[in-house]
């Protein structure tokens, strides 16, 4: 039992690093287009 519950655990770590990488990636692409707009490129 023990090492099934290991294996839900691992899931949803996972499934939370996976939610944190989405985000990083949106605020990167808001900086961007930040930046674009401030040099007006």
């Amino acid at each position: 039992m023990a090492s099934l519950e290991h294996g839900e655990n691992n899931k949803s770590l996972m499934k939370s690093s996976k939610r944190t990488a989405k985000v990083q990636v949106l605020e990167q692409d808001l900086t961007i287009e930040k930046s674009h707009v401030f040099y007006g490129t």
